[in-house]
């Protein structure tokens, strides 16, 4: 099981927060890194991981799509605080990738060499 800090770096990295996720790699296995884009099908992901990465994909979508029972799920695994917090690093990822495109800001190169995942198709 991944520790729940690290999933949260995870679910930031879905929506291209590649300096988070620079930071946080080294705890994340490759095989993991490497099954983002079909976290479901890979069976690498365990039913929590697989929650998470299925909220940040749901907060991706436009518009954003998170269903009564994907919430209700997660509501079994996490309090509501959790939940909140969960969330919020989610938008923010979000929010700092349109920021960036707004602007056409390039990568730092703060993950030159590093393990970097294929986007979802």
């Amino acid at each position: 099981m991944i520790p729940s800090r690290v999933l949260f770096g995870v679910a930031r990295r879905r929506l291209g927060r590649v300096s988070e996720m620079w930071r946080i790699a080294a705890q994340v296995p490759s095989l993991h890194l490497a099954n983002l884009s079909r976290h479901r099908e890979s069976g690498v992901f365990g039913p929590t991981e697989n929650l998470v990465l299925d909220l940040a994909v749901g907060m991706a979508a436009t518009p954003a799509s998170v269903s009564d029972g994907l919430f209700a799920q997660l509501q079994q695994h996490f309090s509501n605080a959790q939940l909140v917090e969960l969330a919020t690093h989610i938008a923010q990822g979000h929010f700092r990738s349109r920021f960036n495109r707004v602007f056409h800001c390039q990568p730092a190169g703060l993950s030159a060499g590093a393990f970097c995942p294929p986007p979802e198709t």
